[in-house]
């Protein structure tokens, strides 16, 4: 499904291109990767996620750094706090008296500073971020084997593609030659109308199938054109062929397999390192943490706005202070309990997940291993049942010229040939996906 819609897109983006293309480029399979890497859409993006994470760590190194701010605050009261004096209060019989204390326009200027001393959730999380970091870094070299895998596959279909329109444009020519030929006898009363009509079908539908496998070739182009994020509107050259990557004797592959080189392995290990460091993290929420601050102000009161105004009349009065403050939490019931066993739980479920993911590699490890075996049996049987439909072709075109056989026997052979040669053309297809997908479940890409 995810490939149907990615040739829908494909399809889509194909349409508003430049047949003719402006520049050329030349590729083997391995070039290809090579370039896909450097200009994938979807590794750019994995490499801002990777400076989004670098950026992350030095939030969570301010956090243990001095902390200054500064502050001016402005206040005016439209009429100010009263404040009660009980009877009594300067001797006996004294009524009660409310009082206002200061003045309508306040001004208070100071600086803050603070340094964390101690805090073992910062220290711990500023570790737990570092391993971010080589998690998201690996996170991108798993993105890039995906691509190189993807290419792979993409390269080997526009092969495929050229290859069978190629075979039919070659059928097409030895046809027509044995049309005119065949037309020459008919009007020379030689051969019956019947016979050119069957060469002219035959002729008809190798040319309706040339020009479906053409759009094929263009298709399969775009794609992989789209994946290696090359221009669409130009053109690409492959220069490998399918016959290179077909062994002339088969690799023999080990039933066992070793997965250590698999990119997703390592993924997971740096997941499960941070939360194991998220579940230390959450334990050193437990405890105290130590916070020197200080801090310096002036603050001034004023019946009018005068406070640009200086001297023994306006006075400005001074603060300064500085301190430590010891925080310990005592209850939260149980909520950090409660976080800390998800956590927990988490890291299993990360080692679940990894012990099947090795699984699936050898089970994709197995079942590739037996699919190559099968192709490059389906390969060979091929290739030697195309040199004989090639000489029952032969035969039959000698028969047919000869006036010992008959046209239909003709079309059967010719339409046996065609068989084969698509046949051929699909094993070794399955040849070189079985070996891709060998690769894969290694990891060597």
């Amino acid at each position: 499904m995810k490939l149907t819609k990615l040739i829908l897109v494909v399809a889509v983006l194909s349409a508003t291109v430049n047949v003719q293309g402006q520049n050329s480029q030349s590729f083997t399979l391995e070039e290809a990767k090579t370039y896909a890497v450097i200009h994938s859409r979807d590794l750019a993006l994995k490499q801002i996620e990777l400076e989004q994470a670098k950026l992350r760590v030095k939030e969570s190194l301010s956090y243990l750094l001095p902390q200054v701010s500064g502050e001016l605050t402005f206040t005016h009261y439209g009429k100010l706090n009263a404040t009660i004096i009980p009877e009594g209060t300067f001797g006996p019989g004294t009524p009660e008296q409310v009082l206002q204390f200061g003045r309508p326009n306040n001004v208070n200027v100071g600086i803050n500073a603070s340094q964390t001393i101690f805090n073992g959730v910062f220290l711990v999380g500023l570790k737990a971020a570092d391993i971010f970091v080589d998690m998201t870094a690996q996170e991108k070299v798993v993105k890039a084997d995906e691509v190189r895998d993807n290419i792979a596959r993409s390269y080997y279909n526009v092969l495929v593609a050229r290859e069978s329109a190629n075979i039919v444009a070659k059928n097409i020519q030895n046809l027509e030659t044995l049309h005119k030929q065949t037309k020459l006898l008919f009007d020379n009363g030689l051969v019956e109308e019947i016979d050119v009509d069957r060469l002219s079908l035959s002729l008809a539908n190798l040319r309706t199938q040339v020009n479906t496998l053409q759009n094929n070739v263009d298709l399969t182009e775009v794609v992989l054109k789209f994946q290696m994020g090359y221009p669409l509107d130009d053109e690409i050259i492959l220069t490998d062929s399918l016959a290179n990557f077909v062994d002339s004797i088969p690799v023999l592959y080990p039933e066992a397999a070793s997965f250590d080189q698999r990119s997703e392995l390592t993924l997971m290990d740096l997941r499960e390192s941070v939360n194991i460091a998220n579940v230390k993290r959450l334990k050193y929420g437990y405890l105290p943490s130590l916070t020197a601050f200080s801090s310096l102000a002036s603050s001034a009161q004023r019946g009018d706005f005068s406070f640009f105004r200086f001297g023994d009349n306006y006075p400005w009065f001074n603060v300064r202070y500085f301190g430590v403050q010891l925080s310990l939490p005592i209850w939260d019931s149980f909520g950090r309990k409660a976080q800390i066993n998800s956590a927990k739980q988490d890291i299993q479920r990360i080692r679940v997940g990894r012990e099947q993911m090795e699984d699936g590699f050898k089970v994709s490890y197995d079942k590739a291993r037996i699919d190559y075996a099968n192709a490059i049996n389906e390969y060979n049987n091929t290739k030697r049942n195309l040199e004989l439909a090639e000489k029952i072709y032969r035969v039959a075109q000698v028969k047919y010229k000869e006036g010992v056989g008959s046209s239909l026997e003709l079309t059967n052979a010719e339409q046996q040939l065609y068989t084969t040669q698509a046949t051929l053309v699909n094993a070794i297809y399955k040849v070189v996906i079985a070996k891709t997908d060998i690769n894969r479940a290694i990891g060597l890409n």
